[in-house]
C-alpha cells in the first residue's frame, strides 16, 4: 500500500509498436519507486494515430488491466503519452506590466502572460499539447530566474506544441473505451526526458533522442530550458523491415538478427548468419557484411534526419553535452559508437534511475516514457495545493497546461 504522503500513479505510453504501462509512487523528495510495468503490442495504431478502434482498445486493455488494481489499490490518476508525427511548434512572445507589490514578478504574473499567449494562439482544429516558457525578459533585459525580480514590464517567450485535435480526441476516446479516465496527454519525448536527463544535461545543452518503433523523437535543451522538439518518421521497425526484405526472411527472424548482431564493426569482418526461409521451413546462410550494410543504410538515413532536426531547432548546431539516446530502438548493438561517428558528437545510452519495489523485475529501458509520465503527473499532484494552481477537469484546457508550467517552475526555481 502507498504511504500516507504517496499516491499511486499510472503512466501509459502509446507507441507505434508497443504500448507500455507503468505504475508506481513518487516520494516528497522525488524518489520514484516502480511497483510494476507491462507492455502489449500496439495493434490498431499507426504512428500515433488510431486506425482500428476495436483493436486499439484491446491492446490498451492488455497493457493496463494487469496493473489497474496493483496491491488492491486502483491508480488514482493516469497520464497518457504519445508521439504523433503531425506536430507543429510555434514561438510566441508577449509582454505584460508587472503590477504586484513593489513591482516584483510573481507566478501570477507569469500565469497572466501565459493566458495572454493562449488567447493569441487560435489554431483551427489543433490541440495544444504543451506551452513551455523558454525566455524571460524584465524591462527588455534577459533574465534566467524572473520570480522576485523587480521591474515594470515582464516579457515571456514560449514554445507552443500542437497536433491535430482529432488525433488527441481519438486517443482519449480509445483509452476511455478501455476503462481508464485520462488526466492529461503529454508528448512522449518530454516525458522520457524527465527521467533520463538531469539538470546538468539540460543546463549545458543536450539533445534527447528517443528511438521508437516507427518514429524517432527529439527534444533539445539548453540553459536549463526546452528549445524545441521534433518527431521523425523513422524508427527501429524500419530496420527490421529492411532486413526482412533484403534477406528474404520473416519479420520475426529479421528482428532476432537485428537485436543479436546489430551494427557492430567486429560482426561485419567475417562469418555468416543463419536465417529462416520464408517458406518450407528451410534455413540458409548469408554473409555478415550484407546484414551490416542493410542496417547501416537505414541508420545513416536516421542520423541524417536527426542532424537536420537538431540544426533546425538549435541554429548554431552547438550541443556541448552531446546526445542521450533512449527508447527500445536505442538498444541496437553498436548504435552508440556508430552514431558518435556519424554525428560527430558525444552519444550516450541511458536508462531511468528509479527504484523497483521488492519482487519487481523489469528492464526500465523499455519503460522510459511510462516512468517519465509518472513523474510528470506526480509534480502536478504535489503542486496542486499551491495557492496559485487552478483546478481543472479537462485534459486539454489551459489549466492543464499550467500544470506543466508548474513542473518547470519546480525544477528550475
Amino acid at each position: 500500500m502507498p504511504k500516507n504522503n504517496e499516491q499511486l500513479i499510472m503512466g501509459l505510453d502509446v507507441g507505434a509498436s508497443k504500448i507500455t504501462c507503468a505504475i508506481g509512487v513518487v516520494s516528497s523528495t522525488g524518489r520514484i519507486t516502480i511497483w510494476d510495468a507491462k507492455e502489449a503490442p500496439s495493434l490498431g495504431w499507426r504512428k500515433g494515430t488510431v486506425i482500428d478502434a476495436d483493436l486499439a482498445a484491446v491492446s490498451l486493455r492488455e497493457a493496463i488491466n494487469p496493473l489497474r488494481f496493483t496491491a488492491g489499490v486502483e491508480a488514482a490518476s493516469i497520464q497518457v503519452g504519445f508521439s504523433p508525427q503531425a506536430i507543429d511548434t510555434y514561438r510566441i512572445k508577449t509582454a505584460i506590466p508587472i503590477v504586484g507589490r513593489e513591482h516584483r514578478v510573481t507566478d501570477d504574473d507569469i500565469w497572466e502572460a501565459l493566458t495572454v499567449i493562449k488567447k493569441q494562439t487560435v489554431l483551427e482544429n489543433r490541440a495544444i499539447l504543451h506551452m513551455v516558457p523558454i525566455e524571460y525578459y524584465i524591462d527588455n533585459q534577459l533574465v534566467i530566474e524572473p520570480l522576485g525580480k523587480k521591474g515594470k514590464i515582464l516579457t515571456v517567450e514560449t514554445i507552443i506544441i500542437t497536433t491535430p485535435a482529432e488525433i488527441v480526441d481519438n486517443l482519449i476516446n480509445i483509452v476511455q473505451q478501455a476503462g481508464i479516465n485520462v488526466k492529461e496527454t503529454t508528448l512522449s519525448s518530454l516525458a522520457s526526458s524527465e527521467v533520463l536527463l538531469n539538470a546538468t544535461d539540460k543546463e549545458f545543452g543536450t539533445v534527447y533522442v528517443d528511438v521508437g518503433g516507427q518514429t524517432t523523437d527529439i527534444a533539445v535543451y539548453n540553459r536549463g530550458l526546452l528549445k524545441g522538439v521534433a518527431v521523425l518518421p523513422i524508427g527501429s521497425d524500419h530496420i527490421t523491415s529492411d532486413l526482412a526484405i533484403g534477406l528474404r526472411t520473416s519479420l520475426a527472424c529479421a528482428e532476432r538478427i537485428k537485436l543479436q548482431y546489430g551494427i557492430q564493426p567486429d560482426f561485419s569482418t567475417g562469418g555468416v548468419v543463419e536465417i529462416d526461409a520464408l517458406t518450407g521451413g528451410n534455413k540458409s546462410s548469408i554473409s555478415c557484411r550484407i546484414v551490416v550494410e542493410i542496417i547501416e543504410a537505414r541508420v545513416n538515413e536516421m542520423l541524417a534526419l536527426i542532424r537536420e532536426a537538431i540544426a533546425s531547432i538549435n541554429h548554431n548546431g552547438f550541443v556541448p553535452s552531446g546526445i542521450i539516446l533512449g527508447g527500445r530502438g536505442a538498444l541496437l548493438p553498436g548504435l552508440v559508437e556508430f552514431a558518435e561517428k556519424g554525428l560527430s558528437l558525444p552519444v550516450r545510452l541511458r536508462k531511468p534511475q528509479v527504484y523497483l519495489k521488492p519482487g519487481t523485475k523489469i528492464d526500465t529501458t523499455a519503460y522510459s516514457a511510462a516512468i517519465g509520465l509518472i513523474k510528470y503527473r506526480s509534480v502536478y499532484i504535489r503542486d496542486k495545493s499551491s495557492r496559485h494552481t487552478r483546478s481543472f477537469n479537462s485534459p486539454l484546457d489551459l489549466s492543464s497546461l499550467m500544470g506543466k508550467f508548474k513542473t518547470w517552475i519546480h525544477e528550475h526555481f
